[in-house]
């Protein structure tokens, strides 16, 4: 097991264990989306602060640039962002961590319903297209003009395919 000096993580954190506790309990309440969010954040401090790394608290700097991530989508959470200067000097590009994990998970949403719709009503009609010879830009094109469905080409070409190898699998 490690042996990990939690004054030392009191330290580089600015928490204490009781702070550390209701920051996890937070966490495991939250979706795979945000959890990811805070492995990335805490790598993106590591970086910024590699040169406060030695051998010796190596497990406690990773630990505590773990804590310092969830403290930071923690408080953006609440609104209660505090002004340290270890905040004023991280990327802008954290701030947004929860509405980047909320509209991934839309965005899988709405491509589900439409592949869906679109199995459903209107692949017999693209694949007979397709055969005589239009591109799935043109597809796409068509999609939004006769049925007032905006879909990309790219995303047409998946649900077709798979559509043609459901076709032939079953």
């Amino acid at each position: 097991m490690y042996e990990i000096n939690i004054d030392t993580i009191d330290a580089l954190s600015g928490t204490n264990n009781t702070d550390r506790r209701k920051l996890f309990a937070w966490l495991a309440k939250q979706p795979d989306g945000v959890r990811i969010e805070s492995l990335k954040i805490q790598r993106d401090l590591i970086r910024q602060n590699i040169e406060k790394k030695n051998s010796a608290n190596k497990n406690e700097f990773y630990y505590s640039f773990l804590v310092k991530s969830i403290t930071m989508m923690l408080n953006k959470e609440l609104k209660l962002k505090r002004k340290t200067n270890e905040e004023k000097a991280e990327p802008d590009n954290t701030i947004f961590w929860r509405d980047v994990a909320r509209a991934s998970q839309t965005k899988k949403k709405r491509q589900a319903k439409l592949a869906k719709r679109i199995k459903t009503g209107y692949i017999q009609e693209l694949i007979k297209l397709r055969t005589a010879g239009l591109s799935y830009r043109s597809l796409s094109l068509h999609m939004k003009k006769k049925h007032k469905i905006s879909i990309s080409a790219m995303y047409l070409s998946k649900i077709i395919k798979d559509s043609i190898k459901g076709y032939t699998d079953g």
